[in-house]
């Protein structure tokens, strides 16, 4: 009931103004090859979604349309973009007492989503409301195995529809390297690039509506949604709080 945004799409919630991130392919925040961005064969670059900002009633309309692009509602901040009223309906659980609260976020999809393999330095409660997840999760040992690397950051453009350029990083952008995201891409894993995917333990994890999941800081996920039926959508809110530990050695 709380969250049918559709039917409120006409009223003050419609009318909000959110960030959303576009995909050529479903995937965010992964890696590419170099030669994609005009870099070397032995280069990655850490790619960055386009986002934009639009109504929510101008989102659902598009998540309701057949595009062949993904367009999803990630990161956005309840209290800075919808509304304390709407962050004051969905509480922090009480068993979250003893955390402390950083933010909590929406995230709104139609599903077909993935957020490639990477973690997180907060402690996070990530609650199910419409569809389901399903994580690959590590724990935070198994981090020399999943081959974090720093890389260059390339941002697609996006022009509607369906229309992509990848802009050459060149100067000194070639040298600003950031480490963010894992090299393993889990739905096709390269077992000659990355062997010691081998030993890394893997745990599945099925969310489903209503269910909450503690995931604490530095564990390694990769996350995929799935909408609730056809012509649905898929909901989560995410509670971040500040770690409770430090990192493990070698992070």
């Amino acid at each position: 009931e709380v969250w049918r945004a559709e039917a409120r799409a006409g009223g003050a919630l419609g009318g909000r103004v959110v960030k959303v991130s576009v995909s050529q392919s479903g995937r965010f925040d992964g890696p590419e090859r170099g030669p994609l961005w005009g870099l070397g064969d032995d280069d990655e670059v850490l790619v960055r979604p386009p986002e934009t900002h639009m109504r929510l009633a101008d989102l659902l309309a598009l998540l309701r349309a057949e595009t062949r692009e993904a367009f999803y509602l990630e990161y956005n901040a309840l209290h800075q973009y919808l509304g304390e009223e709407l962050r004051a309906m969905a509480p922090a659980p009480a068993d979250a007492a003893g955390l402390r609260p950083l933010v909590q976020n929406v995230w709104l999809g139609k599903g077909g989503t993935a957020s490639p393999l990477h973690y997180d330095d907060y402690e996070n409660l990530l609650a199910q409301v419409r569809g389901t997840k399903e994580l690959l999760l590590f724990p935070p040992a198994d981090h020399r195995n999943l081959y974090y690397t720093a890389r260059a950051k390339g941002t697609l453009r996006y022009r509607w529809p369906d229309t992509w350029e990848r802009p050459a990083i060149e100067g000194d952008a070639r040298e600003a390297k950031v480490v963010f995201g894992s090299s393993v891409d889990l739905s096709n894993p390269d077992l000659g690039r990355h062997p010691r995917l081998e030993k890394a333990t893997a745990y599945r994890v099925s969310l489903r509506e209503g269910e909450t999941l503690y995931l604490p800081a530095f564990w390694h996920h990769e996350v995929r949604s799935a909408p609730a039926g056809a012509g649905g959508v898929n909901v989560a809110v995410n509670f971040w709080f500040k770690n409770c530990s430090a990192p493990p050695e070698g992070m």
